[in-house]
């Protein structure tokens, strides 16, 4: 997957340098600025432990006398933190687990979650820069765009 998410950051990193005419410094700068943080999100997502549970709460848990308002995992025998689960993709109990994504080849987590948020985030506005930037420079005006033959007003023209 990561070889996948780094040749669509390529092709898209390519098309807009070297493929868009008449791109002015500007808009080169901006849409560099957005695709840094769009990787720079990527990265912290996937490299940041998600959170996982250390074996000195499970200890602290164990000399508590309320051990017994916890459960305990059947798959790792720890028990679990509220709103934890145990992720069988790595095999770790995670606090706070959303969901394991194969984009990022982690779980997205207690301490990873804000990253993986900002990287959708950032991804949605730069694939905007991308589309109005390609729009713009196209022979289609938006009347051509968002109105179909018939004079209705369509989104989904070409679908």
């Amino acid at each position: 997957m990561r070889v996948i998410v780094a040749f669509l950051v390529f092709i898209t990193w390519y098309s807009y340098v070297f493929l868009t005419p008449g791109a002015g410094w500007f808009e080169l700068l901006v849409f560099h600025v957005l695709l840094g943080l769009v990787v720079a999100s990527y990265l912290q997502c996937m490299l940041l432990d998600p959170g996982t549970v250390p074996a000195s709460w499970h200890a602290a848990v164990l000399k508590s006398p309320y051990r017994d308002r916890y459960k305990i995992c059947r798959n790792c025998n720890m028990y679990k933190p509220p709103r934890s689960h145990f992720d069988s993709i790595t095999r770790r109990l995670v606090l706070n687990m959303d969901h394991f994504c194969p984009w990022m080849v982690n779980c997205v987590g207690f301490y990873n979650r804000k990253f993986f948020v900002l990287f959708l985030g950032w991804t949605v506005v730069a694939t905007l820069d991308f589309v109005l930037a390609m729009v713009a420079r196209s022979n289609f005006t938006v009347h051509q765009v968002l109105v179909s033959p018939d004079g209705r007003i369509t989104i989904v023209k070409f679908m």
